[in-house]
């Protein structure tokens, strides 16, 4: 989840995989890039107010955030082009569920600068 797009303001939805499962928030960054690749991140204390909402009868896989501006998806694994491929595969997934995109259009989005 080490994201800097994981702001003040973004909503942030996460799959959950089990009845009843707990949340975990920690892990504070003064400072972070799009992920911490070499292992690096600035971290420090904070202070942060949130809301949990469970969506029931919405499954997806893999994070997902939104902005005023943007939508996005996180993967997380090793290799880096596995993670590539959870986001993007969940960004389409997205697209096609909630903006009616079908699989060629939101392949389109993603090939156009969408996975940046």
């Amino acid at each position: 989840m080490d994201y800097r797009r994981f702001a003040p303001g973004t909503a942030a939805h996460f799959p959950v995989a089990v009845p009843g499962a707990l949340f975990y928030l920690g892990d504070g960054h003064a400072c972070q890039g799009d992920g911490e690749i070499v292992a690096t991140g600035i971290e420090t204390s904070f202070e942060i107010e949130f809301t949990v909402r469970l969506a029931k009868g919405k499954t997806i896989g893999w994070p997902r955030g939104e902005t005023a501006d943007d939508i996005f998806t996180v993967g997380n694994a090793r290799p880096l082009d596995q993670a590539l491929q959870h986001a993007t595969t969940e960004m389409l997934a997205w697209l096609g569920s909630d903006y009616g995109l079908d699989p060629l259009a939101a392949s389109h989005v993603l090939g156009s600068g969408g996975a940046l």
